[in-house]
Order: C-alpha cells, then sequence, then structure tokens
C-alpha cells in the first residue's frame, strides 16, 4: 500500500514528497484553499517555472 492510499484511507494529509500517487481530488479536498495559496506563492517566488518539475505541476500549476 502506498503512503497516499493509507492516508487518504485514515483521513490523513498526503505529503508530496513521500508518494508519487496522491489523488488530485484528495489533495483538494485535504489542502483546500491552502493549494490556492500555495499556487500564488509559488507562482510569486518562481514566475519562469524553474523549480516546477513534472510531478508538482500536477498540483501547483
Amino acid at each position: 500500500m502506498d503512503l497516499s492510499e493509507f492516508a487518504e484511507n485514515w483521513g490523513g494529509t498526503p505529503l508530496f514528497n513521500q508518494s508519487l500517487a496522491t489523488r488530485d481530488a484528495y489533495v483538494s479536498q485535504t489542502y483546500g484553499g491552502r493549494m490556492e495559496f500555495f499556487k500564488k506563492l509559488r507562482r510569486r517566488l518562481d514566475p519562469e517555472n524553474r523549480f516546477l518539475n513534472p510531478y508538482l505541476a500536477r498540483y501547483f500549476k
């Protein structure tokens, strides 16, 4: 079982650096409005997407 599955089954918070299989819907459900804050902050601090890899782009684009 992947850590993201374990977190989802037990109501935990997914950790992006510890799983490659976190579902987008569960991230939205768990982080809610914080994801929008993170996205805005990331765009402000990294406007050229130099530090955005394909995995994180799934969540932070």
